[in-house]
């Protein structure tokens, strides 16, 4: 590379150690994040209900990243997806909550018809639940919301899981707060819980997302938007996502 300023987690430095989290700049050059990684993957995970991707892509779960957090959610995701129980899915606002669900919806079987999805916190009236529920025959209805919704809706939802007419209806909800605030009816109903990931636990997946919005930009105002200033993914990768 040659002889180039060295910046460590942003601070100038002739010299320094490095630990899991820090970054690596070197001026000019390139950007390093120090992360911890398995020597190999669990046995079986890259086989398992087909679940895995090259590295850094899409796979049948729809999540990107190789960080160890999103590994484990891989993991879970089919298991799952397997069941006919309803699952909530938690995690803050952003975290790709809506996205989890579309990949349990894949792998449940369901993918031939398109998920209905529902934010519960818009809705005042149960009969629109139910409505929604009716199209979603065969087929996964997500619900959004709940930690944002009315004790009306919350009992609508908590009747709809345990209605032995609703058939053929994968159910999966979502809350971006802690489930134990929800009435005791509805979180003895949603015992199946996956927790999405927020980017504090996930920084070295920084880059690869980075990547796929650029690919995502290019496509939709149809430019080539070649690279990004290192600097910024470093400010990215070093950010305080204290709320994601």
């Amino acid at each position: 590379i040659g002889r180039c300023a060295l910046f460590l987690n942003g601070v100038s430095a002739s010299e320094g150690r490095a630990a899991v989290g820090d970054t690596l700049y070197l001026d000019g050059a390139s950007l390093w994040l120090v992360v911890s990684r398995p020597e190999r993957l669990p046995a079986g995970a890259s086989k398992r209900n087909n679940n895995s991707s090259d590295f850094g892509k899409r796979g049948p779960s729809g999540i990107i990243g190789e960080s160890p957090a999103i590994w484990r959610l891989r993991h879970k995701m089919p298991l799952l997806a397997a069941k006919r129980a309803p699952i909530l899915v938690l995690g803050g606002s952003g975290t790709g909550k809506e996205l989890i669900a579309a990949g349990l919806h894949e792998l449940s079987g369901r993918g031939r018809r398109p998920m209905i999805s529902v934010d519960l916190s818009v809705l005042d009236d149960p009969a629109m639940l139910s409505s929604r529920a009716q199209t979603a025959a065969s087929s996964t209805l997500f619900v959004d919301g709940l930690s944002g919704s009315s004790g009306v809706m919350l009992e609508a939802l908590t009747g709809l899981l345990g209605d032995q007419k609703l058939g053929d209806v994968k159910v999966i909800a979502a809350a971006n707060r802690d489930p134990a605030l929800l009435p005791q009816p509805l979180q003895d109903a949603l015992v199946l819980r996956l927790r999405a990931p927020g980017l504090g636990e996930r920084r070295g997946d920084i880059p690869l997302l980075l990547k796929h919005l650029l690919a995502a930009a290019d496509s939709a105002v149809h430019e080539r938007f070649t690279s990004v200033d290192p600097l910024l993914v470093d400010a990215l990768i070093r950010h305080d996502y204290t709320e994601n």
